[in-house]
């Protein structure tokens, strides 16, 4: 099974020296479908390649890992 990780190419050095680190999950719809699987909120997503072939799935997360994830985060940060 193949399997992608869409991260920062700032995050390279610390892949190779690391390893894929977990995320703390942030959405908490998310959360109520993985806390079942889960032992803490932190976890590494990974999408199927093998599933999931087309060239629009792999854009829409980039997408979204690239400019929602960001934009999201400054959001919350300005309403605290």
């Amino acid at each position: 099974m193949k399997l992608l990780h869409l991260t920062n190419s700032k995050n390279i050095n610390s892949i190779i020296k690391n390893g894929l680190l977990p995320s703390y999950i942030e959405h908490n719809g998310h959360w109520e479908k993985f806390q079942s699987y889960l032992m803490h909120r932190y976890c590494i997503y990974l999408w199927d390649a093998e599933t999931y072939k087309n060239d629009k799935y792999i854009r829409d997360m980039i997408y979204c890992r690239m400019f929602i994830h960001p934009r999201n985060k400054i959001f919350k940060q300005k309403r605290t």
